[in-house]
């Protein structure tokens, strides 16, 4: 399995936290940035080939902290001169990257979520759809529980290979498959989801580390 990371948001929510200096992935928790914490869980649960980073903005303090493996399995990057929006650099991705298969896994650098990826490829199979979207059932005591999409996506390359050189993915994916994430799912792009990340979540998989 091959995953794409889109880590190349200017993360302009969160300029109080970063001040500019390195990407919004980078924030550092408990000493490690965000995007560290995506890629052990990835690492520690799946068998990869390699990630893909696509990245952009202030993209060296990615590169000089990660190198071009972690944990023994391979990194490349794939650099936006320019902001593309997650379509247009999931396609630049695609273009530039070879990855084995017919269909290409996504994630967002900015949100953490353990989703089953195996069982949501086993979905997306299943089903037969060009584009399958894990979904969080979010709650608020005005609305009740409402689906949100959680960040992960399995797409055919053909369907990737077609999206817009400059988008929004979520825009372009007309006719999805849901799955539907059971697990945690936080969007660390604003100061409270980082503070919720940083205070609750890290900590819940920290003590999972010790035991």
């Amino acid at each position: 399995m091959t995953v794409i990371i889109l880590a190349g948001g200017l993360g302009t929510r969160l300029h109080p936290i970063t001040k500019d200096q390195y990407p919004k992935c980078m924030v550092p928790i408990n000493g490690k940035p965000f995007l560290y914490y995506i890629l052990k869980n990835l690492v520690e649960n799946y068998t990869l080939d390699k990630l893909i980073l696509s990245v952009g903005h202030k993209h060296e303090h990615i590169k000089d902290y990660f190198g071009d493996n972690f944990w023994g399995v391979l990194i490349e990057y794939c650099i936006e001169k320019e902001p593309l929006g997650t379509a247009g650099a999931v396609k630049k991705v695609l273009k530039e990257k070879y990855i084995k298969g017919n269909t290409v896994v996504i994630m967002n650098g900015d949100t953490y979520t353990i989703t089953d990826l195996n069982k949501m490829m086993e979905c997306h199979e299943d089903n037969k759809t060009k584009s399958t979207v894990a979904i969080f059932q979010n709650h608020d005591w005005i609305k009740g529980f409402y689906p949100v999409r959680a960040g992960v996506y399995i797409l055919d390359k053909e369907l990737g290979e077609g999206l817009p050189t400059v988008g929004n993915i979520d825009d372009e994916l007309k006719e999805v498959n849901y799955f539907d994430n059971k697990n945690d799912f936080i969007d660390i792009g604003t100061p409270d989801g980082y503070t919720f990340f940083k205070e609750v979540l890290c900590e819940r998989l920290t003590k999972q580390e010790s035991n």
